[in-house]
């Protein structure tokens, strides 16, 4: 069927002159008051007879040249559709016909088309037309590899001594059949930054987050590892994950296998199904003794790792509170199974390393960069009504993207708890200029009060300035129903 439909494109000039010139504009220095034009002569008008259409040239403009009813017309020769040859058409029942697709054009009226849909029309019901469905549409993803490569994994999982399991964000729907499987082994777990979250810290296999943003925890389990077997990760720089190690990379896309380089193991498949898999597969093997070694040494490299956090608590250059200690009293009083969305900077390379999770859910952008993420992200976690607490953390460069935000938190009286730690300047992109040696440029801020602007937008406003008001200060902004503010003045050294 056709259907008629004004081009956002093809124009259409009307009564052409019988020696059918066509007008175009060239670029030629302004005149005042006047237009300079050229004129390309593009046919003769016996050559298209009445009822035709042909394709001319004028300069570097095709055009399809239409005659109808006596009269001469020039449209664009690209159909708004999808470009098709407009000249190559033909002229039926008075509409110019697209040969690609059959969409209509009058060959030879000025004016504008104009498709209105009134909104009574718009709401009226459809009776005989049910609802779609993703029926015949979407695929399961629940793909098995193949065989051979299921007794490449296995074999490689049987021979090792020290294993370690790393999950990324791609395995968050499917980490009890990891878990299960790790367990199984007896093999440690750590996770990417952006999977933070996925495996309790607290679990007896859970290692925390390896790689920038990391544990000392992970690394060391990277590092004595003899097979690492990775679950839905990227291998990003920020990741570190070794390639010099033996690698079961397991993941549904295929463009992510081996992407950075090569792997002695690449499985196609569900990451859940694959774990599922390989349990059976290994069933018949006894690791009660690696199990249980395993469990005692991620304990002994928790308690070495809670020693260290402690003793940077005590440090204290007198520029604000250190990192260690922030992220320590959030993980102390922040719930347990709270929502906690994150930014961008040093305050969240801190979060990574020095938070520890329970059975938070934690949100962030990953490794975009988008500095000023974590306000609006507890916006949404807040309108997602789940009844968990939400939290979100910034530095002051990430909060001033978006500071205003706070007013619409306060609107709607949005029960969110926002810990703001400023440190006067861009610290990441300090530490990033010294690493590269360069002179610190340009990284400095002039910041307001943003405890006394939390109060003036309507919000519970906080203010911290040593390690001693702490806990006080985030245990009552946590109890505060509605939208509240910690500002910490936080040393950007001690991160």
């Amino acid at each position: 069927m056709s259907q008629e439909i004004e081009p956002t494109q093809a124009s259409s000039a009307s009564n052409i002159p019988p020696a059918i010139d066509a007008q175009t504009s060239i670029d030629a220095p302004p005149i005042a008051d006047a237009q300079t034009t050229t004129w390309v002569k593009v046919a003769e008008a016996a050559d298209l007879p009445e009822g035709r259409v042909m394709t001319v040239t004028a300069g570097h403009r095709s055009l399809a040249l239409c005659h109808f009813e006596g009269s001469f017309g020039a449209l664009d020769n690209h159909c708004p559709h999808q470009g098709g040859p407009l000249g190559e058409g033909s002229i039926e029942k008075g509409w110019l016909r697209c040969p690609w697709h059959g969409y209509d054009y009058h060959p030879v009226e000025r004016g504008v088309g104009h498709l209105i849909l009134p909104d009574e029309v718009q709401v009226l019901p459809a009776p005989d037309t049910a609802a779609g469905s993703p029926q015949g549409r979407l695929p399961s993803l629940r793909v098995s590899p193949s065989p051979e490569v299921v007794d490449q994994a296995a074999s490689k999982l049987k021979e090792a001594k020290r294993p370690l399991f790393i999950v990324g964000a791609g395995a968050r729907h499917d980490l009890a059949a990891i878990i299960a499987l790790a367990e199984q082994l007896g093999a440690p777990v750590a996770t990417t930054f952006k999977a933070k979250g996925q495996i309790s810290d607290h679990h007896p296999l859970g290692c925390g987050v390896l790689g920038r943003s990391g544990t000392p925890v992970a690394s060391w389990f990277m590092n004595e590892s003899d097979l690492l077997v990775v679950f839905g990760a990227s291998f990003s720089n920020h990741t570190g994950i070794a390639p010099y190690k033996p690698i079961i990379q397991v993941d549904f896309d295929p463009m992510a296998l081996g992407r950075f380089h090569n792997v002695d193991v690449p499985v196609l498949g569900d990451v859940g199904v694959v774990a599922e898999i390989l349990s059976r597969e290994v069933a018949a093997a006894n690791y009660d003794q690696r199990n249980e070694s395993m469990r005692a040494e991620v304990a002994e490299r928790w308690e070495i790792w809670r020693t260290e956090k402690a003793s940077r608590r005590q440090d204290d250059t007198g520029h604000g509170v250190n990192s260690a200690s922030v992220f320590d009293s959030l993980t102390r009083l922040v719930a347990p199974d709270a929502v906690v969305c994150v930014d961008v900077g040093n305050n969240t390379y801190s979060f990574g390393r020095y938070f520890e999770v329970d059975r938070h859910s934690v949100l962030m952008s990953g490794y975009l960069g988008s500095i000023g993420f974590g306000l609006p992200a507890a916006l949404g976690a807040w309108a997602a009504d789940t009844g968990r607490q939400v939290v979100s953390i910034s530095g002051d460069g990430g909060f001033g993207q978006y500071a205003m935000e706070l007013t619409t938190a306060v609107k709607y009286n949005m029960d969110i708890t926002h810990f703001l730690l400023n440190n006067h300047e861009l610290g990441k992109i300090s530490k990033e200029q010294r690493a590269g040696l360069f002179d610190v440029w340009q990284t400095s801020l002039r910041n307001p009060s943003f405890a006394d602007f939390a109060e003036l937008c309507g919000a519970r406003g906080f203010s911290v300035t040593d390690r001693a008001s702490l806990d006080a200060a985030v245990a009552e902004a946590l109890a505060h129903r509605g939208p509240a503010l910690v500002e910490i003045e936080s040393d950007v050294s001690l991160v």
